[in-house]
């Protein structure tokens, strides 16, 4: 998971800049003191706001006396109740096991509105907010963190700024550490992905909100596309199918009216030439059904090709028919005998391996 690491402000009405890591759990992708920070929050999953010592106190409770639930809102209410101010937020976090401590932080409400409110105004939601102090070691020394620009000093929980009459009075002679960027960063980066205690909770609990997987979206989106490019592409393959089964039923049409003519003829002026050589007779009786019936078998069967196609004036047609197989031109045939005309096929042996035949066609009895 990655999070974007905010040192939240001392003046919450300031503008953008804020000392801030880009952090993922490898490692600091990008960390800097400014406000370019806003550029990064759609990059990360969430947002995590560190208060500092002065806005929070932080101590240590035993974990079994705040194991469960209804303990933990006891200590908080008890907790409230005893802190200064006029509208303190107290947050009782749940220790690991009841051997473990537990966080009491106590803070002020308007602090927290302060903070969400600071984020808002720059575009972060702040996912969580923990106190920067509870990030630091917890071994009984006190340890020094240079950070935002400023000094924090931390034993278990207490911490103080840079005010030197505390450090003379709470530290004197006693032994610092100090944590050095690289400790620093590694701080952070196992804060954010296990923060110890989270300021957001109660009536300052983070409302979820929904933000999208970008590589789900991103997936979403080819296959929309796909789904859009597939809808365009089934009626223009059918289109097209249908326009070579035109070209094909017209240069057909055209063979057979060129055949029964004895001319050229296209297949646009082939329904009127064939008009005026029946009316002239020129084809014989009958020639006309028996053109229409081969015609119209022959668009029921589109792997069929007929050439050689001719009508003698004595009603007998003629015509080479050729297919990949043989049961659609024995499919055309029984058309054919169903229509009422004795057909008569030959099979052939073709060069090019299809099945061919040629058929004498012409009416019964």
């Amino acid at each position: 998971m990655r999070s974007l690491i905010l040192f939240l402000p001392d003046d919450p009405g300031s503008d953008g800049t804020a000392a801030w890591w880009d952090v993922s759990e490898e490692g600091v992708i990008a960390h800097g003191v400014d406000a370019d920070w806003i550029a990064r929050l759609e990059n990360v999953d969430r947002t995590i706001g560190l208060a500092g010592p002065e806005a929070v106190r932080l101590d240590l409770i035993p974990g079994c006396d705040v194991a469960s639930a209804q303990l933990r809102t006891a200590a908080r209410l008890k907790a409230e109740a005893a802190a200064l101010g006029p509208d303190p937020h107290v947050v009782i976090s749940a220790p690991p096991s009841e051997a473990d401590p537990a966080w009491k932080a106590v803070t002020d409400a308007s602090d927290m509105n302060g903070w969400i409110a600071w984020g808002e105004a720059h575009g972060a939601a702040l996912d969580m907010i923990v106190p920067f102090a509870s990030l630091m070691p917890l071994d009984g020394d006190w340890h020094e963190a240079r950070i935002a620009g400023r000094t924090i000093l931390a034993r278990d929980g207490m911490a103080i700024g840079e005010d030197p009459a505390l450090v003379e009075a709470l530290v004197g002679e006693d032994f610092v550490d100090t944590i050095d960027h690289h400790q620093l960063a590694n701080l952070l980066v196992a804060g954010a992905a296990n923060p110890p205690v989270d300021l957001r909770s109660g009536r300052f609990a983070m409302r979820r909100r929904w933000k999208p997987d970008r590589r789900i979206v991103k997936q979403l989106a080819w296959l929309t596309a796909a789904i859009i490019l597939v809808a365009v592409l089934i009626p223009v393959g059918k289109a097209l199918r249908w326009e070579a089964e035109a070209d094909r039923l017209d240069r057909d049409s055209a063979a057979i009216a060129t055949a029964a003519l004895g001319q050229p003829v296209t297949a646009d002026a082939a329904q009127a030439r064939l008009e005026v050589a029946l009316a002239d007779r020129a084809l014989g009786p009958g020639a006309a059904q028996l053109i229409a019936s081969l015609l119209a078998e022959i668009e029921q069967e589109p792997m069929i090709g007929a050439t050689l196609i001719g009508v003698e004036p004595a009603g007998i047609l003629t015509a080479r028919l050729s297919s990949p197989d043989m049961d659609s031109i024995n499919r055309l045939l029984v058309a054919l005998q169903r229509r009422g005309w004795n057909v008569i096929a030959n099979p052939i042996d073709a060069a090019d391996g299809r099945a061919t035949v040629d058929l004498t066609m012409q009416g019964a009895g």
